[in-house]
């Protein structure tokens, strides 16, 4: 398991180097009201805020998981269709996101460099490493790949982790 201080470095890597591959998309991002009082809380989680995203693009959607930049300066997430979107995250001075600024949509390439699609695409997890790479575990095919960090978030050619 990686340290507190090594994985915040290797966020840190991925929020200064936004996504230079995909298209660009406009998100809309509405607010969420806030839940009742007495009902803001979960354990030891606190409600920050939420939203719904909407997007006219039909690549949109199927999200899976997401990563988020220390201090909600990025976001990474996958979908079920092997789409990738890499945006900015404006909070509110509440710590509630507003907008994604500068979001762009891509590919999850397999370890051949082609477009992952079907079953092979049913992305389900993603974790950020501490260089700036992540992993994306996978459902119906089962596997977990590493990306490598690079300019393009999630573009990189990636290794299929050994099983044992």
């Amino acid at each position: 398991m990686f340290g507190r201080r090594r994985a915040c470095a290797g966020l840190l890597a991925w929020a200064a180097s936004p996504s230079a591959g995909g298209d660009p998309v406009e998100i809309a991002v509405q607010p969420l009201p806030p839940p009742p009082p007495g009902a803001d809380r979960a354990g030891a989680l606190a409600w920050r805020g939420g939203a719904i995203l909407s997007c006219a693009d039909r690549r949109f959607g199927g999200w899976s998981d997401l990563a988020l930049a220390p201090g909600g300066g990025r976001v990474a997430m996958i979908s079920d269709n092997g789409w990738t979107l890499d945006a900015g995250l404006a909070l509110d001075a509440d710590g509630a996101p507003r907008a994604l600024p500068g979001a762009r949509l891509g590919r999850l390439r397999g370890e051949d460099g082609q477009a992952l699609s079907g079953a092979d695409a049913d992305a389900e997890g993603l974790a950020a490493l501490p260089d700036g790479g992540f992993l994306v575990s996978f459902a119906r095919d089962h596997r977990i790949l590493h990306y490598p960090s690079g300019n393009a978030l999630l573009s990189g050619l990636p290794r299929r982790l050994d099983e044992h």
